[in-house]
Order: C-alpha cells, then structure tokens, then sequence
C-alpha cells in the first residue's frame, strides 16, 4: 500500500449502503481507513489492467490509439512521405 496518502484530489462515490457497510468493516478488520482501502482496490485494479495489457490482451485506456481521420485513397501534393519537411517550410 501507498506510505504517502496525504496528497490528493478530494472527489465524492454514491456507494450503495451494502457496499459502504462492508467497507467500513473491511477498513476496521484491517485497522486502517476506508480510504487507504478503496485506493488499495483502485491501485491494484489498475495493475491488473496493466498486466493483462502486457498479454496482448485489449484493455480499454481511454487513449486514442489509432489515427483519429482515416484516409482512403491516394495522399495529396501536400503530405511529405519521403521529403524533409523542413525543405518544404524553408526552401
């Protein structure tokens, strides 16, 4: 678990009361806060996101991946492909 859980952004869960009673129960039984323990959960959903990621499996990352304007046909004059494209901008 994180040493440093002083610095953050404050943000607000509507938790349903089950969820919230065994929190606070796990929180106790463990002797530390409801907080520590959800950024515990967080923290280690998001390793396990990583590592799937890293079995050539997707994982959805909220990243734009691919190219966002898809082009079909032949590039134009203006697309370089094999051209410095400082020579174009200082000729």
């Amino acid at each position: 678990m994180r040493d440093n859980l002083n610095m953050g952004i404050r943000t607000t869960v509507e938790l349903p009361e089950e969820l919230h009673s065994s929190l606070k129960e796990l929180a106790q039984e463990t002797g530390t806060t409801m907080r520590a323990v959800v950024i515990e959960a967080l923290e280690s959903k998001r390793a396990a996101r990583r590592t799937k990621a890293g079995q050539g499996k997707p994982v959805k990352t909220g990243f734009v991946t691919g190219p966002p304007i898809v082009v079909k046909g032949p590039l134009g004059p203006l697309f370089p492909t094999d051209e410095n494209p400082y020579d174009l901008i200082f000729p």
